[in-house]
């Protein structure tokens, strides 16, 4: 992987990361679509959040997943944050724009796609989903 000054930069924050597959994912993606692209993980402590999205803006980082614990405490640290992120509760993936960074949650799509994918309809239906994260508030 070459790295240059043109290199846009993605990555992961949360605690612990050093267990996440997501950098050989997105850096396999990147360079087999010629992307210039690096994706890594951030250790980020709880109570650090906002400082490490202050940062990741002050470095021109263009995107950040993130996991836990951070999925909640990271909303006050958005300049925008998606109607449906809102609702829930929860982000997952951050968005570069102007001043900052806009909060999602694409948990509820992913679950909804697969499971609409599986031919299961939930309209009018009740579900218990269990779990106490982000995913699940979703």
């Amino acid at each position: 992987m070459d790295i240059k000054g043109t290199t846009r930069v993605c990555g992961l924050i949360g605690n612990p990361v050093g267990h996440s597959v997501s950098p050989a994912i997105h850096n396999n993606l990147a360079q087999l679509t010629g992307k210039d692209m690096v994706y890594t993980t951030f250790k980020v402590e709880k109570g650090d959040v906002a400082s490490a999205v202050r940062g990741a803006y002050s470095l021109n980082i263009l995107g950040l997943n993130v996991t836990v614990p951070h999925k909640s405490e990271v909303i006050d640290s958005l300049v925008d944050i998606d109607p449906l992120a809102k609702a829930i509760g929860a982000v997952n993936t951050l968005v570069r724009v102007d001043g900052g960074f806009k909060g999602y949650n694409t948990d509820i799509l992913g679950l909804a796609r697969e499971l609409e994918d599986e031919g299961i309809e939930l309209a009018d239906s009740k579900v218990i989903i269990l779990g106490a994260g982000g995913a699940a508030r979703a």
